[in-house]
């Protein structure tokens, strides 16, 4: 799995360094979450402690539009990973989200949700996204948080990913600095400054 994982970070790191236009990704980054070794990854609740799948493997997720990662104070990398460590925390802690949320919903998330930058100190190096959709009739908004690492390397990780209600994402609206607002599609009635997008 750590190998499997390895090749697809090499490939998406060829991609942006060999590609002049990087925004419409999304063939590679479906061919992350089609891959049959990602899908058995989602699925962990459990380290394996051996050198095949312990907790080093990290799965590329995202590219970063090239102006978020400089917000970011981030210039090395675009690219955002999901550690084993954070997904089987997630599985633990929410387990509303599914798999589909991941190899369905992650990439517009990232590409088209709402972005906004922490202001609080402790929090300097995070970045959050939200993104209103509709599942079975139902408007949800899901909230992806990605972070930094404070070392040399800059890598940039998904932290965390679950739903938030309405009350929520206007006190983060409010908290913090909005970087880039939800690409428009409709505006229900419930909530007129958002854009659910069904999926």
């Amino acid at each position: 799995m750590e190998e499997r994982a390895d090749t697809l970070l090499a490939s998406m790191t060829d991609y942006i360094t060999t590609t002049t236009d990087i925004s419409d990704n999304r063939q590679l980054i479906e061919k992350v979450f089609s891959d049959s070794y990602f899908l058995e990854f989602l699925q962990r609740t459990e380290p394996h402690h051996d050198t095949i799948s312990g907790p080093q493997v990290e799965f590329p997720i995202a590219i970063l539009h090239k102006s978020l990662s400089n917000n970011l104070g981030v210039n090395s990398t675009q690219i955002v990973r999901l550690s084993l460590y954070t997904i089987i925390k997630q599985n633990r802690n929410h387990p509303e989200i599914k798999m589909e949320h991941y190899t369905r919903i992650l990439y517009d998330i990232i590409q088209y949700g709402e972005v906004i930058r922490e202001k609080r100190s402790h929090y300097q190096h995070h970045m959050l996204f939200f993104y209103p959709f509709i599942e079975g009739g139902e408007e949800k908004i899901i909230k992806a948080t990605i972070k930094i690492t404070k070392d040399e390397d800059k890598r940039i990780y998904l932290q965390s990913l679950h739903f938030v209600d309405l009350q929520r994402f206007q006190a983060e609206r409010k908290r913090g600095l909005i970087v880039r607002h939800t690409i428009i599609t409709s505006r229900p009635k419930c909530a007129p400054f958002l854009d659910f997008i069904d999926v």
